[in-house]
């Protein structure tokens, strides 16, 4: 040995210690610990849901509200991300490197052009309003031809209420050359609006958002009515037909004084395509929690609803709509949840193997046992016909060999072993007075 390894003598007398099989069992015990340990903070991990949300007092924040309450109760942590711009939310859950997981779109989005974005379903609907002050508006607005010259205030442009309201202008010839057209954030547009410095404003929002009861009652405005909902209904795939009952906001006076036909446009929720199985479900469940109550516009029952959206529907939102989520998302911890969902075919192998191998044992076991059956009703033979003075045939004697090669091969069969002793013994004393006997 070289001079190099004389100081790992010491070592020699661990080696009668330490066996190959206590290590790999150490090894093993050590790879379990871990496995148990990373499994049991998954499972306590608290999972967050990024939603993209309007200005604060719109829809969408309100909304997004409601599922914070229900989703923290199922152990998630809920962060809203405000957006003036509302057109920008389907640009951001739809970005890969962004860290918004969810967020609302009341307009028909192009797939092709949203590769990472699915759709829950729609929620709500969300009609448009179009408030018109009195003194401007004698006989009311009745059809967006007649906002033409006069000064009209919108949410910021980039909103979805604005990027809808331009496009139908269009149609009717209304834009910034012959109608005074002003963006301001919505709190502040509703206020001008009130405080008589617009002719009218129009916005999109639910029925009984504070603003929209705000608007109705205020004396001063008349909520109007558009008589061409059917052709702008054909016209944009967005918008479809709701009624305001009368008296919705007062009873009394009532208001309205009868029911409103408006247009309308429906609110989809939508996610990334990579948010985990557990996200999803706690969303839909929300989502259904939510709404599945009447609104102003709509019956109980009617929403969520997975028909008629533009997008994608994820894959996991029909299954619940028809069914709700499964028992393991709908017990278990979110974390535990999406770990045993991402590795439910790998554990499934897992004890298919390990359920063949105790098969294979339960069939080796029977083996056993029929081998030791045999050779014992084999040995009591023999010993029975020993005892009567008929000697072994050959045929006996090569199964003779047999139960004894067997039978020293098993340590554990101590009963045969002192049987095959006694058979062998008499076997050899009948045989040998046969070989006197043939001595000449």
């Amino acid at each position: 040995m070289s001079k190099s390894l004389k100081p790992l003598k010491f070592l020699k007398p661990l080696r009668s210690l330490i066996k190959p099989w206590k290590v790999i069992l150490f090894l093993a015990g050590c790879a379990l610990f871990l496995l148990v340990a990373w499994i049991a903070v998954c499972a306590l991990r608290v999972q967050v849901i990024r939603i993209a949300v309007g200005p604060e007092g719109g829809t969408y924040d309100a909304t997004a509200h409601r599922y914070m309450s229900i989703l923290k109760k199922k152990g998630f942590d809920i962060e809203l991300v405000h957006f003036d711009n509302t057109d920008e939310i389907a640009r951001r859950v739809d970005d890969p490197g962004s860290d918004v997981d969810a967020g609302f779109s009341a307009l028909n989005l192009d797939g092709n052009a949203f590769r990472h974005l699915v759709s829950l379903g729609e929620v709500q609907v969300q009609p448009v309003f179009i408030f018109s002050r009195n003194k401007a508006y004698r006989s009311g607005v009745r059809t967006f031809a007649d906002l033409r010259g006069s000064s009209v205030v919108l949410p910021p442009e980039r909103s979805v209420t604005s990027q809808a309201m331009l496009e139908i202008f269009q149609k009717f010839r209304v834009d910034q050359r012959n109608t005074k057209i002003t963006f301001l954030p919505l709190k502040e547009a509703i206020d001008e609006l009130r405080a008589g410095r617009f002719d009218a404003g129009v916005f999109i929002l639910s029925a009984d958002n504070p603003y929209i009861v705000d608007l109705a009652t205020d004396t001063e405005l008349t909520m109007n009515s558009v008589s061409d909902i059917d052709a702008l209904v054909k016209t944009f795939p967005f918008l479809r037909r709701a009624v305001l009952p009368s008296g919705i906001y007062d009873l009394e006076r009532p208001v309205p004084a009868a029911n409103v036909p408006l247009i309308a446009t429906g609110i989809s929720v939508v996610i990334k395509k990579t948010l985990p199985p557990a996200s999803v479900y706690a969303l839909l469940e929300a989502m259904s929690e939510a709404h599945r109550q009447a609104t102003y516009v709509s019956y109980a029952g009617e929403f969520p609803s997975y028909a008629g959206s533009s997008l994608a529907v994820h894959p996991l939102a029909p299954d619940f709509y028809r069914s709700g989520a499964p028992w393991m998302f709908a017990n278990l911890p979110p974390g535990l949840a999406n770990l045993v969902d991402r590795y439910l075919i790998a554990l499934l192998a897992f004890w298919f193997l390990v359920g063949l191998r105790q098969r294979f044992e339960e069939a080796s076991c029977l083996r056993l046992y029929l081998i030791q059956a045999w050779c014992g009703m084999v040995l009591r033979r023999m010993d029975r016909g020993l005892a009567q003075g008929k000697a072994l045939s050959e045929v006996q004697r090569w199964m003779l060999e047999k139960v004894a090669h067997w039978v020293d091969r098993d340590d554990g069969q101590v009963d045969l072993k002192g049987l095959l002793v006694k058979v062998k013994a008499a076997a050899t004393t009948m045989t040998q007075p046969q070989n006197r006997t043939e001595q000449p």
